[in-house]
């Protein structure tokens, strides 16, 4: 059953993607062809939304790989890793969602805001447990790391876990020796309050 994101109406989520300073021709909608991991994934874009991103004319859709801005969850050998895509798959594969591009990454994956009906994807995961607020991008931090503490302490998700394997993604990727996190609201409220560095 699919648990809405509380006190978020859409809105809101308006709102807070307006922060990105993103114009209109950033933003369009298409159907979820695939889930790529609990973060990124491939939209099919009507010719017509593909030529307002910039894409070159032509008469058929257009697909196009899009990373969730401000989470990030778990890495494919991570625990959790599976369940948060398959989380994110039940959400939106196969179905129309609506997004807004923030930036393109190094990967060369837009870097994007997600909604589908009044859910605001991104935060969704977080709520739900299935990621982590990403500290250094985290634009609407006081609001992420709060669901992200809230999850924590009802042990939502990966949270559900022992403790010796909350270990951020963003660690995880750099291989760095087993070393203890300890997540907090604080921690991520003052992590995610340096300056953002180039994706």
């Amino acid at each position: 059953m699919l648990v809405r994101l509380i006190a978020l109406p859409m809105l809101v989520c308006i709102a807070l993607c307006a922060a990105a300073d993103v114009g209109p021709v950033d933003s369009g909608e298409g159907e979820v062809i695939g889930v790529v991991d609990g973060d990124t994934i491939d939209v099919l874009l009507s010719a017509q939304t593909a030529m307002s991103l910039g894409f070159p004319r032509r008469k058929n859709p257009v697909p196009i790989r899009l990373r969730l801005d401000q989470v990030d969850t778990p890495e494919r050998g991570q625990p959790w890793a599976n369940r948060a895509k398959q989380a994110l798959s039940d959400l939106v594969f196969r179905k129309t969602v609506r997004f807004r591009i923030v930036e393109v990454d190094r990967y060369d994956r837009a870097v994007a805001q997600l909604f589908i009906g009044d859910v605001w994807v991104n935060s969704w995961l977080v709520e739900q447990g299935h990621g982590w607020a990403y500290r250094r991008y985290a634009e609407q931090a006081t609001f992420l790391c709060t669901l992200e503490e809230r999850a924590r302490v009802a042990r939502r998700g990966l949270w559900s876990r022992p403790p010796n394997e909350w270990k951020p993604p963003w660690i995880w990727r750099k291989h760095a020796p087993a070393q203890v996190f300890v997540p907090s609201l604080k921690e991520c409220l003052a992590a995610s309050s340096r300056p953002p560095r180039k994706r």
